[in-house]
């Protein structure tokens, strides 16, 4: 029995004060609250032992920093004479093997060891036929020609993701196979980064991906959600992975010396840690499973504990699923890193909801005084307008974000919700129906559609919808209750209501929006908040708290 103890170490989560027992070896979880962050090793005594953090926040220290225009950059880079044998931990290529057993020792989970610079032959043979002349500039430039080449036929399309994609995100290899392919499908730049970075390995260059937090004279963020971030590729051109840097984004279509660009390049085992999050936001909007994103972020904070997406999207589904405070919290790590537009329009959000208007004015503008262009900003003020019953300036503003961003599947919600508030049904009914198609049929959106359906009197449309998002078996026990009590109660009403609905005849039966005079003001129903306010809910993804109580999946208010 004194042997198989000492097999096992036990472990105490400082979230939510579960302690555990885990076999020596393997990763300590907590089995209540699923974090690892917060999950301290107690020693025989009772005692602490060192945190596994502090081995991360350790190795962190030996990365200097510059903050420029309120940003960071790296300043000073650690090279490698041998990329093929580079040490994980600094800049340079690391091959497949060397990533995965880095990625055991860091105690990643076996699913989540991904290598994102996974490639075959075709992609080795089309790096060195299309390399250029001349120094690393040259030859990578003529890489970047060729495969600017396919997007500019229609091969592919550069995807700014307001959402998740609804397919998971590529390696190099799938990549490369997508862009070149006759399915001209939508490439994250995250995708268009590592593609490139491999090619130019490929053909002997020293590249690496490199975040792009902003390009000067922009006047919208790269990533307007804030829950992706921009990436491009970094070509040294001393030799090394150190010096001087010339940035290829591939996604925008430019090039630019990297002195002259907010850039960070990354270490390998950073971009699986983007990879990772990139695979979390997949899991949680269009798979709805909460869970399995969780433990995707929580192994990519090992890699790359200062992430801003990371800790952002985090945040978000903290919130979503009903832990306000613990997402507050992981916004607020991300704001130290980087307080740009797309963290203040987050944080306004939740000034919003804690019925603070005033200031989350005052922090939504702040955004928009540094992109005046950002569309998910004014869309945002305008929900800020409406709460302070100023419906003309709402109205103004979602005009503006329209014109800007048209095609951001995030505006029919925001526009629904207004629409709502301003007693214009049919026009919330179409504005809902248009966010439930253009956002993956996600349950959010689906339980506003059926809201706006039970309130103009369309069951069978409302049924449809509920047994859809019914169907999702990763939706939460409370979420599945609450849609089950109402699909009970329509079949309840359905079967008693029959007789006495046809004696009563067509003009006494449940509004429809064709008839006269329906929709002045939402009247309190399923899933609506008090007196016609909107409906209780949180855009997860677009970061804009429509009103405060539950949301995605927590099937209520908090």
């Amino acid at each position: 029995m004194a042997e198989e103890t000492r097999k096992e170490q036990r472990y105490r989560c400082l979230t939510c004060n579960e302690t555990f027992t885990v076999k020596a070896g393997r990763k300590p979880r907590c089995p209540s609250c699923m974090s690892i962050h917060s999950v301290e090793p107690i020693d025989e005594k009772g005692g602490f032992k060192l945190p596994r953090w502090w081995r991360h926040a350790a190795a962190a220290l030996g990365i200097a920093v510059l903050a420029v225009g309120g940003f960071f950059v790296y300043e000073r880079f650690s090279g490698s004479e041998a990329p093929t044998t580079a040490d994980p931990t600094k800049l340079g290529a690391v091959e497949s093997e060397r990533l995965a057993k880095f990625l055991a020792d860091e105690q990643i989970d076996a699913d989540n060891r991904a290598d994102p610079f996974e490639s075959d032959e075709a992609l080795a043979s089309f790096a060195r036929k299309h390399r250029g002349l001349g120094g690393p500039r040259g030859k990578a430039e003529g890489i970047y020609n060729a495969m600017l080449e396919y997007k500019s036929k229609g091969g592919y399309r550069a995807l700014v993701p307001r959402q998740p994609r609804k397919t998971i995100v590529m390696n190099a290899e799938e990549t490369f196979k997508a862009a070149t392919g006759a399915g001209k499908p939508e490439i994250y730049s995250l995708e268009t980064a590592i593609l490139f970075t491999k090619a130019a390995r490929l053909a002997g260059l020293p590249a690496v991906v490199a975040e792009i937090v902003d390009y000067d004279g922009l006047k919208a963020p790269l990533d307007p959600s804030g829950n992706f971030g921009h990436f491009a590729s970094a070509v040294f051109t001393s030799g090394g992975y150190e010096g001087p840097f010339v940035i290829f984004d591939l996604h925008q279509g430019r090039t630019q010396d990297g002195q002259d660009t907010h850039a960070i390049p990354l270490t390998d085992p950073q971009v699986v840690a983007q990879f990772l999050g990139h695979e979390a936001a997949y899991l949680v909007s269009v798979k709805f499973d909460v869970k399995n994103a969780l433990i995707k972020l929580e192994d990519a904070l090992i890699l790359a504990p200062d992430s801003v997406q990371l800790h952002t999207l985090q945040a978000l589904i903290y919130m979503t699923s009903g832990g306000i405070e613990e997402g507050k919290a992981e916004l607020r790590k991300a704001m130290q890193t980087r307080n740009d537009p797309q963290r203040m329009v987050k944080w306004g959000a939740l000034m919003l909801a804690d019925d603070e208007v005033e200031d989350a004015m005052a922090e939504i503008r702040k955004a928009i005084d540094l992109m005046p262009d950002y569309a998910l900003a004014h869309a945002s003020l305008a929900m800020a307008y409406l709460a302070d019953g100023e419906n003309d300036e709402a109205e103004h503003e979602l005009a503006l974000a329209r014109k800007m961003d048209p095609e951001d599947p995030l505006l029919p919600v925001y526009e629904s919700n207004f629409y709502l508030v301003t007693g214009r049904a049919a026009d919330a009914l179409r504005a809902a129906e248009r966010a439930w198609e253009e956002n993956y049929h996600d349950p959010q959106t689906g339980l506003l559609l059926a809201g706006i359906y039970a309130q103009t009197g369309h069951k069978e449309e409302m049924r449809k919808i509920l047994q859809e998002i019914r169907a999702n078996e990763n939706l939460p026990s409370e979420l599945l209750a609450l849609i089950d009590e109402q699909l009970g109660q329509m079949t309840y009403v359905d079967e008693e209501g029959e007789d006495e609905e046809e004696e009563e005849g067509e003009e006494e039966a449940l509004p429809s929006l064709e008839k006269p005079g329906i929709g002045e003001k939402p009247q309190e129903g399923f899933l609506t908040g008090k007196g016609g306010s909107g409906l209780d809910m949180q855009d997860p993804f677009g970061g804009m708290s429509l009103k405060k109580g539950g949301g995605l999946l927590s099937g209520g208010s908090k």
